[in-house]
């Protein structure tokens, strides 16, 4: 065979591992449309593909040695596999017709079920991977002509398939899925299989015509194999059968470390598709660079057992020695990500970090398999077979190691545990590998043994556990959040006054709580979910909103768990049946540590979870709903954008009873404009009488769709109001005082949010434009562009409304009630505008005179606001809310003499009112008059003991007096009440400073300096602390740090 012929061929199986591993990525992503995308639906996919592998190369390998025209078999073998591979996308629908029919005929357990769902998926990709898994151990037979180069021959086939496989991964994550879709792909990878096959064949015709036409033999195409070399230095075959064993366990060592190293690096450098491809590419580029080096370096010498088993145990020794750094890598991510946020950039730093963290152990983990042919294979005669059965025992340990690394372990121990697992089976391999084969070797094998094994014992022990707070902080999608604290503890100072409440590897992703003051918050892979703040407005909205517009609905269908506050939400309804779709059972858990929030919704015998994938669920079953929610993670994460295309949405539709709404969220601060409209659009296609609402602020949307628009009935909502106490509770607490304030959340009506998606892309399963674009705009604040875009289509202020509800809401109340709601989100211009509104039919409506002088302090317009509370107070001579707010106008203008006056209206006219005695006070001491402010203080503790700002306030007016001992002592309750308060612990030790108490002085200026790192201030007067202790050099270094604080 020339070697121009030869370089083609294997410029072949390059590309046919690039085929391959594009293949893989597609059908995970296609079956996960139909199985869903839970561990057990991707661990099904994983394993028929693997079981497809190991079943060709054992069974081919078999025959290859017995053809005497392997070349041809295998160009046969790549047309075959473009063939069955186009045919993938046509028998698709009809597995999911027969997975439906499973689902909804026959009353299968789940143990029944998933073997029948495993026999499905089977039955489509075994015989395409059956022919891929083949073709290893044929090119062995074609390219191994001298056993003492076999080791060499078949690495460098294996090294260049998986590098083809790193390749093909790069190009599917970044280049076609993205250009492209997923059966574009996939016909181009088949198209490429076919070509390479009908190369193949036409080369290995054209050899054996040249042959034909000389002397030679009749199959010249192999070269004449040398028969003593053949028999010389063969393993015996107990050692043979020692060295496959110990293959297949290091297959399952190895799946271990890339599920446990997956699941670390998600939490480090996010969960998007682009990071997942960033991971898997360092997975495949260690092992394909191992066994090159591995070809190179030792393929032609002659190995034994003893080389496979120290392999292991370097590859365990350097998974140890990796597994410290992983806690560092958050802060390595923050100080590169400082560098620049720019898409591309991102982009490799997620490919830069991931093989920096596996390149080590993965070099090892790939040199073994080419180590374990030169020691196990037994002659060049039969090296199709022995190739074929190492290969298939390692993928059979491979497909052991991804289901106990899924199944077991991460629940089990979680990921470092994991991780450590793996390292334990290497240990153990290399260990029985090298004490098997002690006697026929020297000594410095079993020595370096010993030392390798010992380290990693004592490693395994003494190894520190990961700091889950860390791990879990999201520095790759909050790194903004911690880059001032970088040189100054890095990610783990900003995190000293955050609690951690709950930590779980789950099946599908790691789930945290994290407590931070009287904020607690839900992380999935280190992003931020639900919370106690801000979040809360949303998540009451999605519940409450869609039985607002549909209140005779009985049935409620939610997706995705999250803290339960929307599942609480819903439940405060009269609904007889509310569906829960999670598919994260660590979620389940953690809501319980929101019982306070979401009311225990969990107990409420109405409320049903289901462990599973949502789309699964609605293909699968036949239960009809009246309403569907739907509140995933935000559509960067993969897998998430399946949830916001087109034929999700259609399914949804199939699945809502008649007159049914869906209603979805939609994140506004990370996605670009064009994302935006496209989810809109989409949505749109299922439900065309579609609304637009959003919660606080401009940072999160609310889709609320139907088949046929409705108006929406605002007595209904009045007598749902009356009607649920859980219900007024809620929407009272968003600030919406009455049972129609809930429209100041509306935005858009039907046909503006048809305007709204005009020129719009749409975001399909096979395209799936959304996972690829919205990872790109994940550090981009696009929350004011969104919000600004959006309201530009807005030319109604309320949806349709039934019956008199129009002229209803155009009472001077009802626009008041909406103006303080606007209020409540901070919206101060719309609030405005309603309290205008309210004033234009009645212009001496007292309340909206005052709501429209708060809403025009909120816009920094004191002088209007004089002149609306001017005008209350003719209305209302003994308003103190008014002369209160007049006090803060003039206040406002530099008018001090003013502020003063009307602040001690307000106090004469509402002496009880603490909050306005309060501001009287503050006003006395700011104008010198300090023993009055004391006086007003004191009065204000007597009934706010625990008011730490009036605390404050007090030790401020004692200073004032000069009477320093008490506001230290006033100071101290402060801090009591409020130990983790950086600027009361600065004031407290700039208090004790006063009285010259240079200790305690320290003490509370370390505390705050650590707890607020950037208050450079509080470093200087530490510096002053430290000289007075008598700690010259402490005290220079935090005068320094005082200095380079900005």
């Amino acid at each position: 065979m020339t070697p121009a012929i030869l370089t083609l061929v294997v410029a072949c199986f390059f590309l046919s591992g690039a085929t391959g591993l594009v293949y893989e990525v597609l059908w995970i992503r296609m079956l996960g449309l139909v199985f869903g995308h839970t561990v057990f639906a991707v661990t099904t996919v994983l394993t028929a593909f693997m079981a497809g592998l190991g079943l060709g190369s054992w069974a081919f390998g078999r025959l290859a040695d017995r053809r005497a025209r392997p070349l041809r078999l295998y160009g046969f073998l790549e047309l075959g596999v473009g063939m069955l591979c186009l045919a993938v996308p046509v028998l698709l629908p009809l597995v999911e017709i027969a997975y439906r029919w499973l689902a909804r005929t026959l009353a299968l357990g789940f143990l029944t079920f998933s073997l029948a769902q495993f026999a499905l998926v089977l039955a489509l990709l075994v015989p395409p991977t059956t022919l891929m898994g083949a073709t290893l151990p044929i090119l062995s037979r074609v390219f191994v002509t001298d056993p003492r180069t076999l080791g060499r021959r078949v690495g460098f086939l294996y090294a260049l398939n998986t590098l083809g496989a790193v390749l093909g991964t790069a190009l599917a994550g970044y280049v076609l899925l993205p250009a492209l879709g997923m059966r574009a792909t996939l016909t181009l990878a088949a198209v490429v299989n076919l070509a390479i096959g009908a190369f193949v064949i036409l080369a290995e015709r054209r050899l054996v015509t040249v042959d034909a036409g000389s002397a030679a033999p009749s199959q010249p195409s192999l070269p004449a194999i040398p028969a003593s070399p053949d028999v010389a230095d063969m393993p015996s075959a107990p050692a043979a059968t020692l060295v496959a064993l110990g293959l297949a366990a290091a297959g399952a060592a190895s799946m271990i470390y890339e599920v446990a190293w997956a699941r670390a690096l998600s939490l480090v450098l996010g969960s998007s598709t682009y990071a997942f491809t960033a991971m898997l590419l360092a997975f495949l580029l260690g092992l394909a660079v191992g066994s090159a080096l591995f070809a190179r370096l030792a393929g032609a010498r002659p190995v034994g057992p003893a080389a496979f088993g120290l392999l292991q145990l370097g590859a365990g020794a350097a998974a140890l020695g990796i597994l410290p750094m992983f806690e560092r890598l958050p802060d390595v991510v923050v100080r590169a990500l400082s560098v620049s946020l720019a898409p591309g950039f991102v982009l490799l730093v997620q490919v830069a970090l991931a093989v920096a963290a596996m390149l080590a152990p993965t070099l090892l983990i790939g040199a073994g398999f080419p180590c374990a042919v030169q020691a196990a294979a037994r002659g060049t005669r039969r090296v199709a077979l022995d190739v074929g059965r190492l290969y298939a025992g390692n993928t059979l340990g491979a497909i052991v190691g991804t289901v106990v690394a899924g199944f077991v372990l991460m629940p089990l121990v979680g990921a470092q545990g994991a991780v450590k697992v793996a390292i334990a089976l290497n240990l153990l391999v290399g260990v029985a590998l090298v004490a098997a084969a002690r006697r026929s070797q020297a000594r410095w094998p079993v020595a370096a043994a010993a030392a390798l094994a010992l380290i990693i014992v004592v490693g395994l022990v003494r190894v520190p556990a990961w700091n889950a707070s860390v791990m879990a902080a999201g520095a790759a999608v909050y790194p903004r959040q911690y880059q001032r604290f970088a040189g100054q503890g890095g990610v783990a100072r900003a995190l000293a006054d955050s609690t951690l409440l709950f930590y779980r590897d789950g099946l599908t992703a790691t789930v945290s709580v994290h407590r931070e003051g009287p904020l607690t918050s839900l992380r999935v892979n280190g992003k931020t979910d639900a919370s106690t703040g801000l979040d809360m407005h949303m998540q009451l909205m999605l519940g409450h909103l869609p039985l607002l517009v549909r209140p005779q609905a009985r049935s409620v269908m939610v997706v995705g768990l999250g803290s339960g506050v929307t599942v609480a939400a819903v439940a405060a309804h009269d609904v007889e049946r509310v569906d829960v779709v999670e598919i994260e059972p660590a979620v389940i858990e953690a809501a319980r540590l929101f019982a306070r929030e979401n009311r225990d919704a969990l107990r409420d015998p109405r409320v049903h979870v289901v462990v599973g994938d949502a789309r699964n669920v609605l293909l699968a079953g036949e239960r009809r709903w009246d309403v569907i929610v739907s509140e995933p993670s935000n559509p960067w994460i993969g897998g998430m954008a399946t949830l916001f295309t087109e034929e999700f949405y259609a399914l949804a539709r199939s699945r809502l009873a008649p007159g049914g709404v869906m209603v979805q969220w939609v994140d506004g601060y990370t996605l670009r404009p064009e994302d935006f409209k496209m989810i809109v659009k989409t949505f749109r296609t299922a439900f065309p009488a579609t609304t637009i609402w959003n919660a606080q602020g401009a940072a999160d949307f609310i889709l609320v769709g139907a088949v046929e628009p409705r108006p929406l009935d605002l007595g209904q909502a009045q007598a749902r109001w009356e009607a649920s106490p859980r219900m007024r509770e809620d929407l009272e607490r968003l600030g919406f005082r009455a049972p129609w304030a809930f429209l100041a959340d509306f935005l858009l009506a039907e046909p503006d949010a048809a305007r709204l998606t005009l020129g719009a892309d749409l975001n399909t399963d096979d395209a799936l434009p959304l996972e690829f674009s919205a990872p790109r705009s994940l550090h981009a604040d696009t929350a004011a562009t969104n919000y600004r875009m959006v309201r530009a289509f807005r030319t109604a202020d309320a949806p349709r409304l039934a019956g008199r509800g129009a002229a209803h809401l155009d009472a001077p109340g009802v626009r008041y009630d909406l103006g303080v709601a606007y209020l409540r989100k901070d919206m101060a211009a719309d609030a405005a505008a309603q309290f205008e509104r309210a004033l234009a039919r009645e212009p001496t409506h007292g309340p909206s005179l005052i709501g429209l002088a708060r809403a025009q302090l909120r816009q920094d317009l004191p002088l209007r606001a004089v002149e609306s509370l001017q005008a209350a107070v003719r209305q209302e001579p003994r308003s103190a809310e008014a002369h209160a707010l007049l006090a803060r106008a003039w206040q406002q203008q530099q008018l001090p003499a003013r502020a003063l006056e009307a602040a001690a209206t307000a106090v004469r006219w509402a002496p009880d009112e603490t909050g306005y005695r309060a501001h009287y006070a503050a006003l006395l001491e700011q104008q010198g008059r300090a023993a009055e402010a004391v006086e007003q203080y004191l009065t204000v503790r007597a009934r706010r003991p625990e008011d730490t700002a009036v605390l404050d306030g007090l030790a401020t007016a004692y200073a004032r007096l000069g009477r320093s001992t008490d506001a230290v002592t006033t100071l101290e309750e402060a801090v009591a009440l409020r130990p983790d308060d950086p600027l009361l612990l600065h004031r407290l030790g700039r208090a004790y400073l006063a009285v010259k108490r240079p200790v305690p002085a320290v003490a509370a200026l370390t505390r705050a300096v650590a707890r607020a790192p950037l208050l450079a201030q509080a470093h200087a007067d530490l510096g002053v602390a430290l000289l007075g202790t008598g700690d010259p050099f402490a005290a220079t270094a935090a005068l320094e740090r005082a200095v380079k604080t900005p």
